[in-house]
């Protein structure tokens, strides 16, 4: 089938066609445009227009916010007195709405302060938890039916308010239970507000071993990474459950967060990963933008709005009606079947099972070179000159390598200048995009100079084999690690088959091939003589026809000599309808979704340099998203060369304006108000005997840190000890002597705030007893040299702080460090009683207690000034850094406690 426009006698005009070379270029150039400024403009939604669903009444979310207000005043990690008082607030309201609407008929809020639990291993860290939960239960009208359970976590990590992290997950969990009850399912829904999240997700862990464990099938876990914009789907665990998500308004979500997750490149985790372990079918969705916020000061009621509040709402009440109707299907191969899921612009979720896809994946990788080499094998036997030219095929491998060499250098000098300018502005990415961009224009014009050609198919052919080639590696992704990320390839290269099949098909079916086709013959360059030979064919063609039907019209107007003859007008005409078909299936959806991806991969890995990662991360992200993108674009980039659109004038404005992103790049602030630079702080005192050594604690980018420490007045006296931390030595850790703690922990001095003594009951076999002032917490830490002579080590928990006489509290392993948490009440400051904890060797071996230390640790910090910090609840040291760090600098605990008081053991 040839692609035939009907015109009339005008369309012979050099003119006519000389205009629809100019649209088409014009058509192809604003589209691109808003395609890009869609994907950026979905990314950084605020929400300040979000209406949100008809599901979500305003009364509901005002009494959200409130709720909001409320809980999250002060910091309220599990080691506080302010947890206590937000978990009374909670139990108070549940308890309201119970009454209030269901009289208790059918609903149920349970209090869980019994038991203890582990966790699982965390890189060598263990934990016993006597924690806190509290269900709410919603009796579906069919109770024998697997339920859904909805989990968020109440508690805060020390240095933060918790309003994203996790208090508006909380108080949409008070709303649900609110409407479901209203609004009752079939399917029983369980609440878990639980506590201990922070410490090693604990929470979670504790619900596990509750008996409405067994009631649920399904599970949502809400979270918050960010504060004040979108939440996003970040994982699911199987099929079943993410049909839920399939059609959802104003939902966002895409699987390579969950294969980045999968592959470790995002080390953090939330309760997802519990419920995933212990058997249940669910999904993971979290605040996740902006990052800087995440456990800091910063995330706070004034950094969140009640349109965020809302979209999680939305989000929850559909995926949570859908999980609870009795359509939800309870087929064994959907709930074990990996999913795979998309949005496009938080409009439409696109949900299939990572099976489908790879059988999807496998018949596009056999059959499609079966169809292209049908439709080239026709072409090669037809009468029609086609030949396939080598050299036709050389100039995307030549754009590849040059994009690659131009990525590496250009990350390379963006390192050296200013490498930390990715964390605060998104002016690095369109730089690198726009000289991507410029150099592929660059690389076109001088290949169409070298090896001129009247057609775009050799360029499309170029990106089937190489999509094609892709995709071999997307199924062996999908086989091998799972990863359902791979969806963009097949999309990608169903569009370049279209694409391919039809130029093709188009050559296949035209009257005169060869009018359209390359003539030009393998040649490394073009030398005089083929050159002389050419300007005698021009000479024989009509200036005015030449100007206008000439496929190769310059990127700069000394380049139109190189302008092949032989090309009719109407074919001309015919190939710029043809090559806008090609376009608009290769270049808007596909290039859409991969902005997405690039986009979210930028907004998830930058800040991670704050956090220790590899700065090259949120770069490389931006050098392959961009450069696949151009791909996509590069058999239509000749158009604009020939079209005469890019002018010298707008060339020289480009360059121009990339000079200005650039140099924005390698001199703006690295920080800023909006998106501070993250310090990680810790004060620790070691009483070993006859002394104590006092010490603050604070981690970060070097240089940054050791200037921030430098202007706080304990810094100023010049006794700080900076060293590069952990096994990247991104970090630098600087020790300093900061103001005591004091009253933060209580009267007296060090030795008087935590005890710390050992028994040996036999060579292999240690009894260590742990009491601590006014603290839930204690903790044991070994090193490791010793764990690696010993093997695993059995950890018996005999008394707690609550509980007298601990049963059945023992666990196995090679645990470095090992944390012990009472449900003792602060309040009431009954904290006293100590932890005794046995460490034995259950093969005799017999170790010392050398390098062994014990220690309580402290976490309730009430935000003030150095003024204030003679009060109860104030740290003066960390205070001071509240007080007197840059506008531009921020900060988070380093460990689960702020003030850790320990001893080295020995006999």
């Amino acid at each position: 089938m040839a692609f035939k426009y009907a015109h009339d006698h005008s369309a012979g005009s050099p003119v006519v066609a000389r205009r629809w070379q100019v649209i088409s270029s014009l058509v192809i150039l604003i589209t691109t445009a808003f395609v890009i400024f869609a994907a950026y403009r979905n990314e950084n939604d605020s929400l300040t227009s979000y209406r949100g669903s008809i599901n979500v009444s305003q009364e509901t979310v005002d009494t959200a916010w409130s709720d909001l207000q409320e809980i999250s005043t002060r910091p309220h990690s599990y080691n506080s007195v302010e947890h206590e008082r937000v978990r009374q607030y909670l139990v108070h309201r549940l308890r309201n709405i119970s009454a209030s609407v269901s009289h208790g008929q059918f609903a149920q809020v349970i209090e869980h302060n019994e038991g203890h639990v582990f966790t699982k291993d965390h890189g060598g860290q263990q934990a016993y938890f006597e924690g806190e939960n509290i269900y709410a239960v919603v009796e579906g009208t069919l109770p024998d039916k697997a339920g859904v359970l909805v989990s968020g976590h109440y508690d805060s990590v020390s240095t933060s308010f918790g309003t994203s992290d996790d208090g508006v997950a909380i108080v949409t969990l008070l709303a649900l239970f609110e409407h479901f009850l209203l609004h009752r399912p079939s399917r029983t829904v369980v609440f878990n507000f639980n506590s201990g999240e922070e410490y090693m997700l604990l929470g979670a862990s504790q619900f596990t071993h509750h008996y409405l464990a067994k009631k649920v099938e399904y599970f949502l876990n809400l979270e918050g990474a960010g504060a004040g914009y979108k939440t996003a789907m970040f994982r699911a665990s199987s099929y079943g459950a993410l049909k839920a998500l399939s059609g959802a308004p104003s939902t966002s979500g895409n699987v390579i967060m969950q294969d980045m997750f999968a592959q470790r490149v995002i080390k953090s985790d939330t309760d997802y990963s519990v419920y995933d372990v212990f058997g249940l079918k669910g999904l993971d969705m979290a605040y996740y933008k902006p990052r800087s916020r995440y456990h800091t000061p910063q995330d706070s009621i004034k950094s969140t709005s009640p349109n965020a509040v809302k979209y999680m709402l939305d989000n929850a009440v559909n995926i949570v009606t859908k999980l609870s109707s009795i359509e939800t299907d309870d087929v064994a191969e959907d709930n074990t079947g990996v999913g795979v899921f998309f949005d496009i612009l938080g409009a439409y979720v696109f949900v299939l099972k990572l099976e489908t896809l790879t059988k999807i994946s496998l018949t596009f990788v056999i059959l499609n070179p079966v169809l292209i080499g049908y439709l080239v094998y026709e072409l090669a036997k037809s009468e029609k000159r086609f030949k396939l030219r080598l050299v036709s095929l050389l100039k995307l491998p030549i754009l590849l390598v040059t994009l690659a060499l131009t990525n590496l250098a250009l990350i390379n000098i963006i390192s050296k200048i200013n490498r930390d300018s990715i964390y605060a502005s998104d002016v690095p990415v369109f730089a690198i995009g726009s000289v991507l961009l410029l150099t592929s224009f660059s690389v076109y014009a001088g290949l169409e100079k070298l090896w001129p050609s009247n057609s775009s198919i050799y360029q499309i052919l170029e990106l089937w084999i190489t999509f094609w080639i892709l995709s071999i590696a997307g199924v062996v992704s999908q086989l091998k690690l799972k990863l359902g990320g791979s969806y963009i390839v097949v999309i990608e290269f169903t569009a370049v088959t279209a694409a391919t099949g039809i130029g093709l098909l188009n050559l296949l079916n035209s009257e005169n091939v060869a009018s359209v086709s390359e003539t030009i013959e393998l040649s490394s360059a073009v030398n005089e003589t083929q050159a002389a030979e050419r300007q005698d064919q021009e000479q024989q063609v009509d200036e005015e026809v030449e100007d206008s039907a000439a496929e190769d019209a310059p990127l700069l107007a000394d380049l139109s000599s190189y302008a092949l003859p032989g090309t009719k007008l109407d074919n001309t005409v015919n190939e710029e309808i043809l090559n806008l078909v090609q376009y608009f299936l290769l270049v808007p959806i596909p290039v859409l979704l991969l902005l997405q991806i690039g986009f979210n991969s930028v907004e998830s890995l930058r800040y991670g340099v704050a956090d220790g990662s590899p700065h090259i991360l949120p770069y490389a992200s931006i050098a392959v998203i961009f450069s696949l993108a151009i791909v996509h674009l590069s058999p239509f980039i000749p158009k604009f060369i020939r079209s005469g659109i890019l002018s010298t004038s707008v060339v020289v404005l480009w360059i121009f304006g990339t000079i200005l992103l650039l140099s924005y790049t390698f001199t703006a602030p690295a920080f800023n108000e909006k998106t501070k630079l993250k310090l990680f702080y810790e004060h620790t005192i070691n009483v070993t005997a006859p002394g104590y050594v006092d010490e603050t604690k604070v981690l970060g980018i070097p240089p940054y840190v050791e200037q921030v420490i430098r202007g706080l007045p304990s810094g100023k006296s010049g006794q700080v000890d900076c060293e590069p931390f952990g096994e990247l030595g991104v970090l630098n850790e600087c020790t300093y002597p900061g103001p005591s703690p004091g009253l933060f922990i209580g009267p007296g001095q060090p030795h008087e705030w935590t005890k710390a003594s050992v028994i040996q009951e036999s060579p292999s076999s240690y009894v260590i007893t742990i009491s601590g002032h006014n603290t839930r917490g204690a903790y044991v830490t070994l090193p490791k040299s010793l764990l690696n002579e010993t093997g695993p080590l059995e950890y018996e928990v005999l008394s707690s702080q609550t509980i007298a006489k601990v049963d059945n509290a023992k666990i196995l392993g090679k645990f470095h460090s090992f944390e012990l948490w009472s449900r003792c009440s602060l309040v009431n400051s009954d904290c006293f009683s100590p932890f005794v904890l046995r460490i034995s060797s259950p093969n005799g071996v017999a170790f010392g207690v050398d390098g062994i230390t014990a220690g309580s640790q402290w976490d309730g910090w009430i935000p003030g000034s150095p003024e204030t910090s003679a009060r109860p609840g104030r740290l003066p040291s960390l205070d001071e850094l509240y007080h007197y760090i840059p506008s531009w600098v921020t900060f988070q605990k380093k460990s689960h406690g702020l003030v850790r008081v320990f001893k080295n053991l020995s006999l």
